[in-house]
C-alpha cells in the first residue's frame, strides 16, 4: 500500500472508532474502487460492518474474501474476531489458529494479536493454562502488546514488569521503533523466547522513563519524534 492509502485507512479507522459508520463505509468503498483486487481493504470493509453491529453482512463479506483468497491470514483473523464477538469460541479459535499459520514471520503485530485473541477464547472456555501460554506467545512476537501484559498481570500473580510513564500512544511508537531496531541488529524477525522479549521491554521502559520532559513530545512533528526515538540508546 502507498503512504496515501495508509493515511486514508487511518482516517477510516478513526471514523469507525468515532462510530461514524456511514462516512467510514463511503471512504472504504472509494478505496475499493481504486484497488478492487486488494483483499486487505475488503477485510477492512468487513471489519467496519462487524464492529458496527452488522454481523451478517460482515460474515458474508468475509466468506466472499476467503473464497477468493483462502490463504489470506487477515481474513481468517477477522472472521475469528467476528465469531468471538458473538461468543462462538470454538469457531473463533479455529480461525485464529488458521491465521497464525498463514501470517508471515515478519508480521509480528498480527501474530501477536492473533495469539492474544486465541488466549481470550481459551480463557472464556475455562482453559486458563492454554490462555496464559497464548498470551506469553503474544508477547514473544510483540513485547508492546498491552492487553497480553494486562491479562498476565491480572491472572498470573508472579508476572510483573516496570510501569511506563507519560503518554501511551508515544510509548507504543517508541517501542515499535526500538523493537524493529533490535531485531534488525540481531538478524531475526521474532524473539527467541518470552525472556528475551521481557528483557527488551524492561530496557525500553527504563529508557523511556528516563526521557526528560516527555510531555513536550506532543509539540514535535511526527518526523521529529521518530528521529528522536531512533536516537535513544537502550542501556
Amino acid at each position: 500500500m502507498t503512504d496515501q492509502t495508509d493515511d486514508k485507512i487511518k482516517t477510516i479507522m478513526q471514523l469507525a472508532m468515532a462510530e461514524k459508520w456511514e462516512e467510514a463505509r463511503f471512504r472504504v468503498r472509494e478505496l475499493i474502487q481504486n484497488a478492487p483486487l486488494d483483499p486487505g481493504i475488503k477485510v477492512l470493509q468487513a471489519d467496519i460492518e462487524n464492529i458496527s453491529g452488522n454481523e451478517k453482512e460482515a460474515l458474508r463479506q468475509l466468506k466472499e474474501i476467503l473464497r477468493a483468497h483462502p490463504e489470506y491470514g487477515p481474513a481468517h483473523y477477522s472472521t475469528g474476531v467476528l465469531h468471538a464477538r458473538q461468543g462462538r469460541w470454538d469457531q473463533a479459535k479455529s480461525f485464529f489458529i488458521k491465521s497464525i499459520g498463514l501470517f508471515d514471520p515478519d508480521q509480528r503485530e498480527m501474530l501477536s494479536d492473533a495469539w492474544l485473541q486465541l488466549g481470550v477464547a481459551h480463557w472464556e472456555q475455562r482453559n486458563p493454562g492454554e490462555a496464559i501460554e497464548a498470551w506469553y506467545r503474544a508477547l514473544s512476537f510483540n513485547p508492546a502488546q498491552w492487553k497480553a501484559r494486562e491479562y498476565l498481570e491480572e491472572f498470573t500473580p508472579d508476572y510483573s514488569q516496570p510501569k511506563m510513564l507519560g503518554a501511551p500512544e508515544y510509548f507504543r511508537k517508541f517501542q515499535e521503533i526500538q523493537v524493529q531496531s533490535y531485531l534488525v541488529q540481531h538478524g531475526k524477525t521474532e524473539f527467541d523466547s518470552l525472556e528475551e522479549a521481557d528483557m527488551l521491554f524492561r530496557k525500553m521502559t527504563e529508557a523511556w522513563n528516563a526521557i526528560p520532559e516527555k510531555w513536550k513530545l506532543e509539540d514535535l512533528a511526527e518526523i521529529e519524534r521518530t528521529r528522536y526515538f531512533r536516537s535513544v540508546t537502550l542501556i
